[in-house]
């Protein structure tokens, strides 16, 4: 909120710069209430958008860009294609100021406020912020600024992650909604399934940001959503689209990390223990087999063969030399006396 008032001041120039600044102040406190809500009226933007749509036709919106160009231009220092963004603004704000009864302003603002957001950060560059645009057009347009003011407070800069769970969760009610009237109006089971599985990816495209457990505006939302689909048998029994994932809780989401988590750390451990093993044998086993290769495709291999046959040779040799001495050896005179032999032998006659 301090950037959007120094943007703004610095944006701004003229005698009621400080009024400005008071009032932004002064809304900040409103918009930090309604903030803690903003998720929780999503669901009945849908009854805003033709409303919409049709400030958006360009005969509505010439009777607004006159008085627009000169906050655009000479307060705003923008291009026209804001022009055209402011027009629509009062076009559509003017509806509601006609016609009060019926319609929430926390809902129509809120509408307003999600659409101008994104509106914003489609133009290039996105040279102003939604905080800064809707504040100076508001204050500076005496003719239409009672009417610009019905949603003082409800009209800000979205954060990235807020504006992007405001539209997961607006495409999903859309979805839903589209779902439901297929479901209602055609026995083409493959027409209402596309848009039961377009819920279910945005669903699990958001609901992480809800996992262990947390209590907030956006959480509450989902949790409805989820029983909305379930209750109401809108995914299960007869117009049950087998091809969606179902709509798991944060519980049972965080329940299936666990495990997941488990399953990865056992298998881990394993796989630790058996890694050196197989890779002592894969080591191994890459030796001999280019060893192998060598000796058979290779010159190194006749070498090596030859290196064998030369040493066997020698043993051999060596062999048959020992052989050959130790014959020899055998076949020498013996220094027996058999002269002294027989004398010693005693004869027995019979």
């Amino acid at each position: 909120m301090i950037n959007n008032i120094n943007k703004l001041s610095s944006n701004i120039k003229g005698e009621n710069n400080e009024e400005i600044t008071k009032y932004i102040n002064k809304t900040s406190i409103k918009i930090e209430k309604y903030k803690s809500n903003i998720y929780n009226i999503v669901k009945n933007f849908s009854s805003c958008k033709t409303f919409l749509t049709i400030a958006q036709n360009p005969s509505l919106k010439k009777n607004y860009s006159g008085l627009c160009e000169n906050i655009i231009k000479r307060k705003l220092k923008l291009s026209d294609n804001y022009i055209d963004v402011c027009a629509v603004i009062k076009g559509y704000l003017m509806y509601f100021f006609k016609n009060p009864t019926g319609f929430s302003n926390n809902v129509y603002c809120g509408y307003l406020n999600y659409w101008l957001n994104e509106r914003l950060r489609n133009l290039n560059n996105y040279a102003c912020d939604t905080t800064t645009f809707y504040t100076t057009i508001s204050n500076n347009d005496n003719d239409f600024s009672t009417n610009l003011k019905m949603c003082q407070g409800k009209i800000f800069h979205l954060d990235v992650s807020e504006f992007n769970n405001t539209d997961v969760l607006y495409k999903i009610y859309e979805a839903f909604r589209e779902f439901k009237s297929k479901v209602r109006n055609t026995q083409n089971h493959n027409d209402s399934c596309k848009y039961a599985k377009e819920c279910s990816r945005l669903y699990k495209s958001i609901i992480n940001q809800c996992v262990p457990d947390k209590s907030n505006s956006l959480c509450d939302e989902l949790n409805i959503i989820r029983n909305e689909f379930y209750t109401g048998e809108w995914l299960i029994g007869k117009n049950m689209c087998m091809e969606a994932d179902p709509l798991l809780s944060p519980e049972e989401i965080h329940k299936k990390q666990l495990e997941h988590s488990i399953e990865r750390t056992t298998g881990g451990e394993e796989s630790t223990l058996l890694t050196p093993t197989i890779s002592f044998s894969m080591i191994i086993f890459g030796i001999f087999s280019v060893l192998l290769i060598l000796f058979k495709f290779t010159t190194l291999g006749s070498w090596s063969n030859k290196r064998l046959l030369k040493k066997k040779m020698k043993k051999l040799n060596l062999y048959d030399e020992y052989t050959s001495k130790l014959i020899e050896h055998n076949r020498e005179p013996s220094d027996v006396n058999f002269k002294s032999v027989s004398n010693q032998i005693s004869y027995h006659p019979i």
